[in-house]
């Protein structure tokens, strides 16, 4: 059984890591594993391929690229990073990656990679066809995330994230798009969290489709938790601080991952009468350092962090990871920090509760409230005996539930299974 992973890169960002992480997994189970990324940003692998490897290939990338962004130049209100244009794609079907395959596993395959007719191209090849959604851009007409639109399940047009008030829009006209490539083909659906699974079902596009949830894997033998004191020390961090941390890819400027109730949270904070008040500080990866924030607590920067060693450290700083997300499917950050035996306190929305168990290993705050994030951030902070009692169930559970061989292993078993049914 030969096993192709498409996705557009092959690290940086949610998708990429997970995707990279899946592949590792599967790689060290004994799996003929291809990765075949459109570009390089890490590491090459043994099992890894690129599509983009001279100047030609980039130049045509580029022309793509630029094509399916004109698209959006219509579009003054847009939300930048939450829409993809997908008209104009690479032509994978020629690569020995995918014409050797037996099994073609897509995962992320924005930013000029792939489109609905590409993957029609791939399905009515012959190849099995399985697809990890790591955000909604498959059966919407084109956002990543709804931002609270229910058009998807029915049909797209005068889009929100695009501040269009047109019927045929992009979105109405990416839409109709995925409904006739895909309308007589074969595909098995996954996602990491049963909360993106259901909206898959309810989706016009994806309701008909055989779907499945396996969640991410990480290497909890690389994600474990590590000497703080030490650490601090390294960073130059009283060691008596209460370190509440925050990170994403653009942690302050991504209005998806909420970081104005992050600071509304920790403005409750300030003003209540707490003991450990004066040692709480801010540590932030996924940014740089913005004067113009006006945090009310000591905040350190730590900036993008590109390899494991660096994220881990980072976790392992914190006394607590904030994830005030108003949609997500399964962020990396959750599940990294808890294998790090820190806690999370996070909003009750999309698969963060699938991860946290409410006042077990981790706090579950009402959605878009800052005072009951707050609450949360103090409540795990607040008792010692108890925080270690988070610490260690949150490893536990990480460790239980997405270790690298489980994983790997419900991969290989659907695998089996969809190549029986054929």
């Amino acid at each position: 059984m030969k096993i192709c992973f498409l996705n557009s890169t092959d690290t940086g960002g949610g998708a990429a890591n997970a995707c990279r992480r899946q592949a590792e997994a599967l790689y060290r189970s004994g799996a003929d594993i291809t990765f075949l990324a459109q570009k390089q940003k890490g590491e090459s692998k043994p099992y890894s391929k690129y599509f983009i490897q001279n100047k030609f290939q980039k130049v045509l990338y580029l022309i793509r690229h630029l094509r399916n962004e004109r698209f959006l130049k219509s579009y003054p209100d847009y939300q930048h990073n939450n829409f993809s244009a997908a008209y104009y794609a690479a032509n994978i079907l020629d690569h020995p990656a995918v014409k050797e395959a037996d099994i073609i596993h897509i995962h992320w395959m924005n930013d000029s990679f792939l489109n609905a007719k590409q993957i029609r191209a791939i399905a009515t090849s012959g190849k099995k066809i399985v697809w990890t959604l790591h955000d909604m851009w498959s059966f919407t007409g084109g956002c990543h995330y709804s931002a609270a639109c229910n058009g998807y399940t029915e049909s797209c047009g005068k889009c929100p994230v695009l501040g269009s008030k047109e019927s045929n829009d992009l979105s109405a006209r990416q839409w109709k798009d995925k409904q006739e490539q895909w309308k007589d083909i074969n595909m098995h659906i996954l996602t990491p969290s049963y909360w993106l699974g259901s909206c898959a079902a309810q989706s016009t596009l994806f309701k008909k489709y055989h779907r499945s949830v396996i969640r991410y894997a990480l290497d909890t033998e690389v994600f474990v938790p590590l000497n703080k004191a030490e650490l601090r020390l390294k960073f130059n961090i009283r060691p008596e601080a209460k370190l509440i941390l925050f990170g994403a890819v653009n942690a302050t400027k991504d209005t998806r991952k909420g970081f104005k109730y992050l600071v509304a949270a920790l403005k409750h904070l300030h003003i209540r009468n707490l003991d450990f008040a004066k040692d709480i500080e801010l540590v932030i990866f996924g940014s740089a350092g913005d004067d113009q924030l006006q945090l009310p607590f000591k905040t350190h920067f730590l900036g993008n962090l590109t390899t494991d060693q660096a994220i881990v450290e980072a976790y392992n700083l914190a006394d607590v990871f904030a994830t005030p997300s108003l949609e997500d499917n399964l962020p990396n950050t959750v599940f990294e920090s808890m294998a790090c035996g820190v806690p999370v306190v996070g909003f009750n929305i999309g698969g963060i509760p699938e991860m946290i168990d409410h006042q077990q290993n981790g706090y579950t705050a009402q959605p878009l409230s800052s005072d009951s994030l707050a609450d949360g951030l103090q409540w795990v902070l607040e008792d010692e005996v108890r925080y270690q009692q988070l610490s260690s169930a949150g490893r536990a559970k990480i460790v239980r539930e997405y270790d690298y061989a489980l994983i790997a292993k419900e991969h290989m078993q659907l695998y089996a299974s969809l190549l029986e049914s054929h």
